[in-house]
């Protein structure tokens, strides 16, 4: 195109330069139209999208914009496809069971991405598979989550052997070397443990594996040495403080 364009340059007495200025111009505007074609194309396969551009970009909007992540993380080649871990820590922070509004954004977040990997810990189980919450959260029920249709009272904590029910899993008590080992690494000095062994095993045995137990046991153990009290154990058999 370019030798072209410098020859009807030539015939209509213009530089070369000047023809050959218009003929890079011209090859940078046909790809530009070509990849602005192609983007159009690609973009019409995203049903959502003329939707969102028109709706106001409030919280709610927004709630949305993840399938935009989804739908452009399908189509990268199979090569380069990825699998986005996302983690949402003491969920139970969120609300409560009668107000679920922040749930519903999230859990609407969870839905539109079916190609990510969602971690959510916290103290309660989810209830989305519950079809009692129709109305309360956007996607209940056994059919929309198959994973969390579990029985509605489970046992508390989890022993060696027991299966867990779907997708969602209950996590058991730290076992008495996992007590120990974090007991001796929450509070150190110059590398070795603040709290003495015969304390340790004591706080490890009164807590049951409870890590909220270990933590209050280290916080009451610090608020003793604060006062310039020697932290020791305690005399009666019955009190589950150190």
């Amino acid at each position: 195109m370019q030798s072209a364009l410098a020859d009807v340059a030539q015939t209509l007495l213009l530089p070369g330069t000047v023809g050959s200025v218009v003929g890079q111009a011209t090859g940078a505007l046909v790809r530009a139209l070509r990849e602005r074609r192609q983007t159009v194309r690609a973009l019409a396969a995203c049903t959502r999208l003329a939707d969102l551009l028109e709706a106001e970009p409030d919280l709610d909007t927004l709630s949305y914009y993840p399938h935009l992540l989804a739908w452009e993380l399908a189509r990268l080649p199979t090569g380069k496809r990825v699998t986005p871990v996302v983690l949402f820590d003491t969920f139970e922070d969120i609300g409560d069971r009668t107000h679920r509004d922040l749930e519903r954004l999230l859990q609407r977040v969870v839905w539109l991405m079916p190609n990510a990997l969602f971690v959510i810990t916290g103290r309660s189980r989810l209830q989305w598979a519950d079809p009692a919450l129709q109305g309360q959260l956007d996607y209940t029920g056994p059919a929309a989550w198959p994973g969390l249709a579990a029985p509605a009272l489970p046992s508390a904590r989890t022993t060696p052997g027991t299966a867990s029910h779907g997708r969602q899993i209950l996590v058991g008590d730290f076992s008495p070397e996992d007590c120990d080992d974090y007991l001796a690494r929450r509070l150190s000095r110059d590398g070795q443990p603040v709290i003495g062994d015969h304390i340790r095993q004591v706080i490890t045995s009164r807590s049951h594996g409870l890590p909220l137990y270990l933590d209050l046991a280290v916080m009451r153990f610090l608020e003793i040495r604060r006062t310039g009290r020697t932290p020791g154990l305690p005399t009666s058999p019955t009190t589950s403080r150190p």
